[in-house]
């Protein structure tokens, strides 16, 4: 297994939104899928896992939200579920299969 590097616009579980970026089609089999980016004319597999996750970006939930899916449908230990999230988003990034939303002007208290 290899290890994606976060890009730095992923530098934080609870404002990134990812959201799946549009011209991509998706052809589901078994769980698994094969995306295919109609601008590029590149065809990608993704296991189950990650096809779960890509399929969840919806520019809506974070990072945490799509680790707490995951690990509420695989049943995985939290700290892994959240890497695995991370992983698989930083892969997705920088495959341009989806764009990066980052939450603005949230307040702090």
């Amino acid at each position: 297994m290899y290890k994606i590097t976060q890009p730095s616009f992923v530098n934080d579980n609870e404002t990134f939104r990812p959201a799946k970026r549009v011209g991509i089609r998706a052809h589901p089999s078994d769980g698994e899928a094969v995306l295919y980016d109609e601008q590029t004319k590149t065809t990608f597999h993704l296991n189950e896992t990650a096809f779960f996750i890509w399929d969840a970006c919806d520019g809506i939930r974070t990072l945490c939200d799509l680790a707490a899916l995951l690990i509420e449908r695989y049943e995985v230990d939290p700290a892994a579920g959240q890497n695995d999230v991370d992983q698989i988003v930083a892969f997705l990034a920088e495959a341009r299969l989806v764009t990066a939303e980052v939450l603005v002007g949230t307040l702090v208290e």
